[in-house]
C-alpha cells in the first residue's frame, strides 16, 4: 500500500500496489496492466520515465521538452536513458539538444527515485530502542526543520523528553 508512484517500479507478476486515489475512500490496485494503460510503459521502466519527465512530489525537475507522452515514446523506442542517449541523432534537433544538455539531470533523477531493494535487514528482536545519541538526533531534527518530529518521538519514548 503506497500513495507514492515511485512504488510502481516494484510491480511485477507477483507484486501489485494498492494506490490511494482520494484519501482512503478510493484506491486502485496497480498492476502491470494498470501502469501500461496509465503511463504507456512497463513498470520496470517507471523510474526512467519519471526521471525524464520529472517528479514534482519529489522536487525533481524533468528534462525540458519531455512530458509524459514523449518520455513513454522514447523509452518504448530505445529501452533506457542510455538507449535514448545513443540514439539522439534520430530525434528532432530541439529534443536532441534538451536531452543532451540535461543528461546528468535524468541520470541523477533515476538514481534518486530508485528504491533500494537489497538491504540486509537484521532480526526483528534487534530493532528495538537502543542507546541513542540523543543530542545528535535532536540536532539533526532541528537542522532538517522537522519541527513536530521531536514531540512525536518524545511521546513514543518518554526518556527522550527528559534529556
Amino acid at each position: 500500500v503506497s500513495g507514492d508512484r515511485d512504488s510502481f517500479q516494484l510491480i511485477n507478476k507477483r507484486v501489485k500496489v494498492l494506490y490511494p486515489l482520494r484519501g482512503i475512500s478510493e484506491s486502485v490496485t496497480a498492476d502491470e496492466a494498470y501502469v501500461e494503460e496509465k503511463y504507456g510503459i512497463k513498470p520496470s521502466l517507471y523510474v526512467q520515465y519519471a526521471a525524464l519527465r520529472g517528479d514534482t512530489s519529489d522536487n525533481l525537475p524533468g528534462v525540458p521538452r519531455v512530458g509524459d507522452k514523449t518520455a513513454a515514446k522514447l523509452l518504448n523506442a530505445y529501452g533506457s536513458l542510455e538507449g535514448i542517449q545513443q540514439n539522439l541523432d534520430a530525434l528532432t534537433p530541439a529534443l536532441r539538444a534538451s536531452l543532451a544538455e540535461h543528461r546528468e539531470r535524468a541520470i541523477l533523477n533515476r538514481r534518486m527515485m530508485t528504491l533500494v531493494t537489497d538491504l540486509d535487514v537484521p532480526e526483528v528482536d534487534s530493532l528495538g530502542w537502543h542507546d541513542w545519541n540523543v543530542d545528535g538526533l535532536k540536532q539533526m531534527i532541528e537542522t532538517l526543520e522537522f519541527h513536530s518530529l521531536w514531540d512525536d518521538l518524545s511521546a513514543l519514548h518518554p526518556d527522550l523528553a527528559e534529556d
